[in-house]
């Protein structure tokens, strides 16, 4: 999905192939081919700021789907990206969605996406939560110490949370967001930006829940 600032702009394309070029080309029709030209995209509605932005995006970014489910990327643009990326900020000892992570044409290809680490921290999320409903309904019922620890216990285990941090990327060409932009908080201040829903791990968070313990 593509946005300028909060505004979804065109359609949810769906990606087949297992490389993507994310670009400010003008080919309306390339998708098929595995690049998606943002600079086709029209919005009547368009400020000056994401207009002036988008001339910059140039050769953009490539992302690869490897077999294992991981996912690989590389900055081509000559401008900077910033990507939010629940694994990059677990390899950086980062509380997730803190802040973006900078890449320039001179960065190497870094692995963004890691397929066994985002199974792993929501089967232990899945988990907790059950548990955690499951305390509080002994408490309630008078079998068990009190809740006091029930928002604790459930700290981080909201499934949007997951999906956030476990199940999506998120890209934003030229302009970063977060600590050091003080009029951009969050990613949806961003001129234009891209985010992207992966299939595999949204497939397993669905599974967990479906078969958390609390739901047999």
């Amino acid at each position: 999905m593509y946005y300028e600032l909060d505004t979804q702009i065109g359609e949810t394309f769906k990606i087949k192939n297992d490389e993507l070029r994310v670009d400010g080309g003008m080919d309306p029709l390339a998708l098929h081919k595995g690049r998606l030209c943002l600079g086709a995209l029209p919005n009547v509605h368009r400020g000056e700021v994401s207009e002036r932005t988008r001339i910059h995006i140039g050769d953009g970014v490539e992302l690869r789907a490897l077999p294992s489910g991981d996912v690989m990327m590389l900055c081509r643009s000559h401008k900077p990206i910033f990507i939010r990326s629940g694994f990059l900020d677990y390899c950086n000892k980062m509380p997730y969605g803190n802040k973006p992570h900078r890449f320039t044409q001179e960065s190497d290809v870094a692995k963004v996406f890691d397929l066994r680490w985002a199974y792993h921290e929501m089967m232990c999320r899945t988990r907790s939560a059950s548990e955690a409903v499951m305390a509080q309904a002994a408490a309630v019922a008078g079998y068990a110490p009190g809740v006091e620890n029930f928002p604790e216990m459930m700290a981080d285990s909201g499934v949007d949370g997951m999906r956030s941090a476990f199940c999506t990327l998120a890209i934003s060409f030229v302009k970063g967001w977060g600590p050091g932009y003080p009029s951009r908080n969050s990613i949806k201040d961003t001129p234009c930006w891209i985010e992207i829903q992966l299939h595999r791990p949204l497939q397993l968070l669905d599974y967990l829940l479906k078969h958390a313990p609390l739901s047999n």
